[in-house]
C-alpha cells in the first residue's frame, strides 16, 4: 500500500506501529510501508507470555538505572561500534545472562559495564 504520509520524514518523524486497522513501518530508505493489521488469532502460549514477562522485567530494571548508568551503556555500545543501543545490549544481557559479551564490550569501549550488572 502506498504511503499516505510521504512528508513525515521531512518533519523528522518515523511512522511505526499499529494505527487503527493498519500496521506501519519505515524502511531504511525512509519509505513508509503500511498494510492491514493482522492481530493474532490465538492467545499467547505460556512460553510466549514468559518471554514477554522477561522483556517487561528487563525494561523495568533499565528504567530503575540511574541516568549515569544508562548513559554508560549507551556510550559503550557506541564506542564499541555496535549496531544496537546500550538499552538493546542491556536487554540482550538480561535475556541471555551472557556476561562474557558485556565484558568484551566493556574492554573494547573502555567503559566498565560489568560492575553495573546485578549479582
Amino acid at each position: 500500500m502506498k504511503s499516505q504520509f510521504p512528508d513525515l520524514a521531512l518533519l523528522g518523524w518515523s511512522l511505526t506501529g499499529d494505527f487503527g486497522g493498519l500496521t506501519a513501518y519505515t524502511t531504511e530508505k525512509g519509505k513508509v510501508v503500511m498494510f492491514p493489521r493482522a492481530p493474532p488469532l490465538n492467545p499467547p502460549s505460556d512460553a510466549q507470555q514468559l518471554q514477554r514477562d522477561r522483556l517487561t522485567e528487563a525494561a523495568n530494571e533499565w528504567a530503575l538505572f540511574p541516568l549515569g548508568t544508562q548513559q554508560k551503556w549507551q556510550q559503550a555500545a557506541r564506542r564499541a561500534s555496535l549496531r544496537i543501543t546500550g538499552y538493546n545490549l542491556w536487554v540482550y544481557w538480561h535475556m541471555s545472562g551472557d556476561t562474557a559479551t558485556v565484558a568484551t564490550v566493556s574492554h573494547q569501549s573502555g567503559i566498565d559495564l560489568v560492575s553495573t550488572l546485578p549479582p
